[in-house]
């Protein structure tokens, strides 16, 4: 072999080492540049980050209950009833006021009350049934009841009875007026004081 092709060929040799040296030091030059990259870039995010607590804060909400309280007021309303007692009037006065009421009561067609006001020894001595029947055809019938004149009396008087004669020590009279089945009739009419209450009298038929 000649010495040209020896050098020729160590040349190459020469060539190729360097160039295998160069190709191993832009490895590593690329490697340690990666790996500097890296843990620069780690680094950064070590630097950037927030380690959050690993406790989160406890939130109080505090909820204030509004109460309301109703007041209710309750208005009372008391109504005095005021009883017009005629026991505190002169008798004839009581006999006016009677009057009042017995007219009240035939015009109104309240017979209990005109029943309940026939002196009671009437009703023993007629008996309920036929008291109640003569006041029904008869006394209810009446209209425009009324004084037509002035009141006497106390007197003592008696009224007889299928049971015997009813004496009445407190008989006061006067004189009324009324109308029946369309006629205007006047006549006398006797009223009794009995326990502090005025009773009218008739003959139950």
């Amino acid at each position: 072999m000649s010495w040209q092709r020896i050098a020729s060929l160590a040349l190459m040799a020469v060539g190729f080492g360097l160039l295998v040296a160069g190709v191993w030091g832009l490895l590593s030059s690329s490697d340690d540049e990666s790996v500097s990259s890296t843990l620069e870039a780690v680094e950064e995010v070590s630097a950037t980050t927030t380690v959050l607590p690993t406790t989160s804060p406890t939130s109080t909400t505090t909820t204030l209950a509004a109460t309301t309280t109703a007041s209710t007021t309750t208005t009372s309303t008391t109504t005095t009833t005021v009883a017009v007692s005629t026991t505190s009037l002169p008798p004839t006065q009581q006999v006016e006021a009677f009057v009042a009421e017995f007219a009240a009561a035939l015009a109104g067609g309240d017979g209990e009350f005109v029943f309940s006001r026939l002196h009671p020894a009437l009703v023993l001595g007629f008996g309920e049934e036929l008291c109640r029947q003569w006041i029904g055809a008869e006394i209810m019938g009446l209209s425009n009841y009324a004084l037509s004149g002035s009141i006497t009396g106390p007197i003592t008087g008696s009224l007889d009875t299928p049971t015997g004669a009813v004496v009445f020590d407190e008989r006061y009279s006067a004189p009324v007026s009324f109308t029946f089945s369309g006629a205007e009739f006047s006549t006398d009419a006797d009223f009794v004081l009995l326990d502090g209450e005025v009773y009218f009298t008739g003959t139950c038929r």
